[in-house]
């Protein structure tokens, strides 16, 4: 008498898996990149009010340069994110003149309680900003 073994194979080889899991992974991408909306660039006046609030809750300094927002830590001026503000082309400080910004200048500084270094910003279309 011969006994035949017969083998079942029920499920899937990790191989099989993986090759849905990577095809998956691929086609949900590509939807995501087709699908999303552009985000809307934030404005200088929105992330200046931003980073009011944000210096009143956490005590934080800022800082504006023409290429990169700065936070005041350990005694010390750290990049906190690059934000592009070439478009500014001057300000007026405390006492009331108006300075051109130079490359690297820091031009505007927020401070904790919505203190400001600046009266008033200028743009290079002559718009302008103002802070009380």
């Amino acid at each position: 008498m011969q006994i035949s073994t017969v083998r079942l194979n029920k499920g899937f080889t990790l191989l099989e898996i993986v090759i849905v899991l990577t095809i998956i992974s691929l086609a949900s991408t590509s939807f995501y990149l087709l699908l999303r909306q552009p985000v809307p660039e934030e404005s200088l006046k929105d992330k200046i009010s931003y980073l009011q609030e944000n210096s009143l809750y956490t005590g934080l300094t800022f800082s504006f340069t023409k290429e990169a927002i700065n936070v005041y830590k350990n005694g010390e001026w750290i990049k906190f994110e690059d934000f592009d503000t070439s478009y500014v082309k001057s300000y007026q400080d405390s006492s009331g003149q108006d300075r051109e910004i130079k490359k690297n200048e820091m031009y505007l500084i927020i401070a904790p309680g919505h203190q400001t270094s600046v009266r008033q910003i200028t743009f290079n279309n002559n718009d302008s900003i103002e802070f009380n």
